[in-house]
């Protein structure tokens, strides 16, 4: 064999250019997206972070309205239809809230507020890219005097509100519920 045919024998062709620069982007967006959905993951303990979906049934719901408790058990033929509200107003979306309530906040609440309250007998979960502490206790502020967003409060077995709350994208759910069975005004 002479040696030009030894050449043309070993001559591979050359790699196109624009192979390499198409894996370079696909790995680089690779990475990005694992950088999204992994950090937030593994910095909240929470895999499925980025699902606002929630559907935990409680045990009973205590509705507030204007100081005055109606609490609602799984016997009562309001039930059901209040915590399916309940819980597409969470399923609707949520986000961190800047800032929390006073004491002074809460007294107007108490008195002029609607508040809904949903108590578990195990610990729920909602998911969100911060983290969320599991609960016993989640509640709703549907209105209230000097409020101006609507905001899950959420509490653990403690007395208290946790101070930072998450602003719900949408409570028309559990508000027309809620005025559909007398509840609130």
């Amino acid at each position: 064999m002479t040696q030009a045919a030894k050449r043309r024998r070993n001559h591979t062709a050359p790699e196109r250019a624009g192979g390499n620069l198409l894996s370079l982007l696909a790995t680089v967006a690779l990475i990005i997206v694992g950088f999204y959905y992994v950090f937030p993951a593994v910095t909240s303990g929470d895999w499925l972070w980025f699902s606002t979906r929630f559907d935990a049934q409680p045990r009973s719901i205590t509705v507030i309205n204007r100081g005055e408790r109606t609490e609602i058990g799984p016997a009562d033929p309001r039930f059901r239809a209040l915590v399916a509200a309940f819980n597409a107003s969470i399923t609707g979306g949520y986000r961190n809230a800047s800032l929390g309530f006073s004491d002074e906040t809460w007294e107007v609440v108490d008195r002029n507020g609607l508040l809904v309250e949903a108590a578990y007998t195990e610990p729920v979960r909602l998911h969100i890219r911060g983290g969320f502490e599991p609960t016993n206790r989640l509640g709703i502020l549907v209105s209230g005097k000097n409020i101006h967003t609507t905001q899950v409060l959420f509490r653990s077995n403690a007395a208290d509100w946790s101070p930072l709350p998450l602003v719900l994208n949408d409570v028309a759910p559990l508000k027309s519920e809620l005025t559909r069975q007398g509840l609130a005004d």
